[in-house]
């Protein structure tokens, strides 16, 4: 992982967890960290205000700042992983961050069982699909490679198969096109993901 909380750009590893993954994709991941450290450096990536979109879907569903921040915090760490992948693929490191991709698309029975207890819970249901767009944040700079991209969606849709069609329809054809038209500026990024987030998942969802 990586923070910048105390005015410090640090990357944090767990031998432990490290040491079962595969070389590339340990080699992966700690690319990916020193990405967030070089575009994210700083404490001001991290202590990030509440943006517009947010504050209004608070005061239109009568939702808890808390859980405003959850989704937030859910959509900020999307963000940035797409922007590093972005920067780290566009440097060339492709063979490594492509299989730190294909490692975040892994199902795990925590994603399941996280989805399975989120049913009939609008709320709970958004947050589950929201955690959805880090790993297809990692993914979005390889679906515009047209040797990588074929395959990238096949893992993509795989990866959501999960979810009721509805829902993954949408993290598969909205959320990618999403990711590759955001720009330089993370803090209009963030933005411009909440507003996407809450027209496309959450207004949906608390409208139906």
């Amino acid at each position: 992982m990586h923070d910048a909380y105390r005015g410090i750009s640090r990357v944090i590893i767990c031998l432990e967890r490290m040491e079962k993954l595969p070389k590339l994709v340990q080699v992966g991941g700690i690319r990916h960290e020193v990405g967030h450290s070089v575009l994210h450096g700083s404490p001001s990536y991290y202590l990030l205000p509440l943006p517009l979109p947010l504050l209004d879907f608070i005061g239109r569903f009568n939702v808890s700042r808390q859980y405003a921040t959850n989704l937030f915090y859910l959509i900020s760490i999307a963000v940035k992983d797409y922007e590093v992948s972005r920067l780290l693929y566009g440097r060339g490191y492709v063979e490594d961050q492509l299989a730190y991709a294909k490692h975040m698309l892994k199902v795990t029975e925590s994603d399941i069982r996280s989805w399975e207890l989120s049913r009939e819970n609008p709320l709970a249901e958004i947050l589950c699909l929201v955690s959805c767009l880090k790993p297809v944040g990692c993914t979005a700079p390889f679906l515009s490679d047209n040797t990588l991209c074929g395959k990238m969606k096949r893992l993509l849709a795989e990866s959501l198969s999960y979810l009721p069609t509805e829902y993954s329809t949408t993290l598969l054809d909205v959320i990618p096109k999403s990711f590759a038209s955001l720009g330089a500026d993370t803090l209009s990024n963030i933005d411009k993901m909440a507003r996407l987030v809450v027209e496309n998942i959450a207004n949906p969802i608390l409208t139906t």
